[in-house]
């Protein structure tokens, strides 16, 4: 199975995914969170490469891409395998509770 994620927004609104909702639950904001998932996407791409880890992009909204907009299709869904979403999860739990230890 294969795990959405929207990308940075540049000053706008964060597009809902399932993986920010759960970060969400451990006590980040929602632009804290969307940070969070980024900065350890961008550390598993660095290791892994973007081919290995990005698995598609597609737009968020298509119909925007061939608009005129000044905001054009400029946000898109990067598709990544479940692995890598619970790979994502876990790093923010384990700095987020540094201390919790093995339970």
């Amino acid at each position: 199975m294969t795990t959405r994620i929207s990308t940075r927004a540049q000053g706008g609104t964060i597009h809902r995914y399932e993986l920010l909702g759960r970060v969400e639950e451990l006590g980040l904001t929602s632009g804290a969170a969307h940070a969070a998932i980024h900065d350890r996407l961008d550390e598993l791409v660095s290791v892994d490469g973007e081919e290995d880890v990005i698995l598609a992009r597609t737009p968020i909204h298509p119909t925007l891409e061939t608009s005129n907009s000044p905001h054009g299709g400029r946000c898109h869904w990067l598709v990544v395998s479940d692995t890598t979403a619970k790979t994502i999860l876990d790093a923010i739990t384990a700095r987020l509770e540094p201390d919790r230890g093995d339970l």
